[in-house]
């Protein structure tokens, strides 16, 4: 199946960004906000993120808003994930470190699917539970669609078909 970060070498009007936070330290039941889009920023999506920390309870939370105003909302800590199993590749989200003798603990989240969310506003937050400090690494790389004309102009162009003329060599 071919999914959307597939096809981007071949689309125009897209670039990466990247967000990184190294060894920040964040008070017990502090809220911080890693990423936000505003409603007027350009649209696009979350290809990858990795996030290192040293509490296990710390919630991972990601808010998405649509073009339709449908909510998205999904929230995850290492704890959890460790405890549902989700600790290999599984298309979405799942915790490979889970060392409570260091302590550190990853999250990774890499959306399967990849598709296009013309997200109106989108969010992702972390909240320090129930130790003195929460210190983490975060690592996100996101898509976006910097000109909306060109890269809808050239999608078409791959798929909804600009005449193709066929060239044989000559017999």
């Amino acid at each position: 199946m071919t999914i959307l970060a597939d096809l981007l070498p071949f689309l125009d009007g897209w670039r990466f960004e990247t967000v990184q936070l190294q060894n920040v330290v964040d008070p017990a039941g502090y809220v911080r906000e890693l990423f936000k889009t505003p409603i007027d920023h350009e649209p696009g999506f979350l290809m990858e993120a990795a996030v290192g920390m040293t509490n296990p309870n710390a919630m991972l939370s990601f808010h998405l808003v649509g073009p339709k105003s449908e909510d998205r909302y999904f929230t995850a800590s290492p704890f959890t994930l460790n405890t549902a199993g989700l600790i290999t590749p599984n298309g979405w989200i799942w915790c490979p470190v889970y060392n409570p003798m260091i302590p550190l603990y990853e999250i990774i989240a890499l959306p399967d699917s990849r598709h296009l969310f013309w997200a109106e506003y989108a969010d992702m937050n972390i909240t320090s539970v129930g130790v003195p400090n929460l210190i983490y690494t975060l690592a996100m790389v996101i898509v976006r669609v910097t000109d909306r004309e060109a890269f809808v102009k050239s999608w078409r162009r791959m798929f909804a078909g600009e005449k193709l003329r066929i060239v044989r060599p000559e017999e």
